[in-house]
């Protein structure tokens, strides 16, 4: 798991550049054709949907100041894993192998970067750049909804082109209304079309919980590697003071909090970390009081180069958010943000 902005800013302005010359291709741009028939292939349209996706994560990853992980839009990248997965698979095992296609076919521009390119790039840039922790048990559930209302489309353009299986699509190989041999009701019947869709949809469940796992798995990774960089920690009573900040209680506790008090910070977007508080001129602070002070920190190594002059700490015990710390001043340099060194 990586949380290092450059990478991710190469990733996945290399994912988009790719995805743009696929987009392009899927239009017939490179045969100098015009492919009528792109809005009816599920390939065109859950790579468009990825696209999009990962454009709105560049354009965050862009505009963030730190390293972190990817975080935009945890249900649609979730859903959009799942369909590219579903692309792939589909064609790869299946399209791809009919007796009837032409193989050129499958070395085109726009098969190759819909079909594997982009799917491949799309689920590593999950499991390598994305917070982890983000999907919920009822995604996969959610997620079946998407190949779900393509049937629906699909049969509802059928319905609109009175079922006419004989208008052929693009490339002359099958009917146009039915771009996948499993929803051909003329091959299937209504029944078999039916029983492939419910078989697709409980398998596209299935893998979405085995990703929900995968997610899990890859969180407790990312805690275990978070413990063994904190070695050697010097303790905090004897070490100078990290940081000087503005504390601003929000009247979250019920009592006040004294010089000494060690809550918990919210580092980065992944780490929590426990401070020693020191309050200049005062004792003690109220539930919603303010104050100027230090925070000596318990591992400052474990994580280097997260903080900036102007950066608004949490300050929590466990997940209650009791107030907020903004840096005044760095005095260890290890923490110091590296483009401000």
């Amino acid at each position: 798991m990586i949380k290092n902005r450059t990478a991710q800013l190469m990733f996945q302005s290399a994912f988009c550049a790719v995805g743009i010359i696929g987009i392009v291709a899927s239009f017939g741009f490179f045969d100098m054709v015009w492919r009528w028939d792109f809005y009816i292939q599920f390939t065109n349209l859950s790579n468009y949907f990825c696209f999009l996706v990962m454009l709105i994560e560049l354009i965050q990853t862009a505009k963030k100041k730190e390293d972190s992980f990817v975080s935009a839009l945890p249900l649609l990248k979730f859903i959009g894993v799942l369909s590219i997965l579903l692309t792939f698979i589909v064609f790869n095992f299946f399209i791809a192998k009919e007796a009837t296609r032409d193989p050129v076919l499958n070395f085109k521009i726009n098969s190759v970067t819909f079909h594997v390119i982009l799917p491949v790039m799309y689920i590593l840039d999950w499991l390598l750049f994305y917070e982890k922790k983000k999907v919920r048990i009822t995604y996969p559930l959610i997620s079946v909804l998407f190949p779900l209302f393509y049937g629906v489309f699909i049969f509802v353009h059928a319905a609109l082109y009175r079922f006419d299986s004989s208008v052929l699509n693009f490339f002359g190989t099958g009917p146009f209304i039915y771009p996948y041999f499993f929803l051909n009701i003329d091959t299937y019947g209504v029944g078999g079309v039916c029983l492939w869709i419910l078989g697709l949809g409980a398998v596209f469940v299935g893998v979405g919980f085995i990703f929900y796992g995968i997610d899990r798995i890859c969180f407790s990774l990312q805690k275990r590697c978070c413990k063994n960089n904190a070695t050697e920690i010097i303790p905090i009573n004897e070490r100078e003071a990290d940081i000087e900040v503005l504390f601003e209680f929000n009247g979250t506790r019920k009592g006040y909090v004294a010089d000494g008090y060690r809550p918990m910070h919210l580092i980065t977007d992944d780490c929590l970390t426990t401070g020693a508080h020191h309050y200049y001129d005062v004792q003690t602070v109220l539930p919603a009081g303010t104050a100027k002070g230090t925070i000596t920190f318990i591992a400052p190594e474990a994580y280097p180069h997260s903080l900036w002059v102007g950066k608004r700490l949490n300050i929590q015990e466990c997940e209650k958010i009791v107030g907020y710390a903004t840096v005044l001043k760095i005095f260890n340099p290890i923490l110091l943000k590296s483009e401000d060194i």
